[in-house]
């Protein structure tokens, strides 16, 4: 499976600040179906760069999956109905919408705790801003957004 996973995936497992995210991408790694999925310009990679580059864990990370050719790079482009759409739900940040185009162009699988994407730990259930992102994301475009403990949940699956 072709998978996107947010910067602050990677940020919380390299901190130590969650456990489910760190036991995500340590299954994540040893999936040998599973690939971490880049976009062509690779500003996923910058993304991540200015926030774990220092990291040995993520380090060891991307250089296990570069070893392994576990790494899919795809389009992040998104189509304009889905950009007008995006919009009208309040989806804004640029750097947001490169994960996002590139899970909508992948296997539609977003690892993020990220409230903009109405996913989080902490997130407001009466939030309707967050609700109504994640609703479009995932119903209109067709993308699951799961947090890391769903993610591990379902890669523990994939793993049998």
């Amino acid at each position: 499976m072709r998978v996107v996973i947010d910067t602050n995936i990677w940020k919380k497992a390299c901190s130590k600040e969650s456990l489910s995210c760190l036991m995500f991408l340590t299954n994540f790694l040893q999936i040998d179906n599973d690939q971490l999925t880049i976009d062509y310009c690779c500003k996923i990679f910058e993304e991540y760069g200015d926030n774990v580059e220092g990291d040995l864990f993520y380090q060891m990370s991307i250089r296990h999956l570069k070893t392994q050719n576990r790494i899919s790079y795809v389009s992040s482009d998104i189509d304009k109905r889905h950009k007008e759409g995006l919009d009208a739900v309040g989806f804004h940040e640029a750097e947001d919408r490169v994960f996002l185009g590139c899970a909508y162009n992948a296997d539609k699988y977003l690892v993020t705790e990220d409230s903009d994407y109405g996913v989080s730990p902490v997130a407001n259930k009466n939030d309707e801003l967050a609700l109504r992102k994640k609703r479009y994301i995932e119903t209109e475009m067709g993308v699951e957004l799961a947090d890391s403990a769903r993610a591990l949940k379902d890669s523990l699956a994939r793993l049998k």
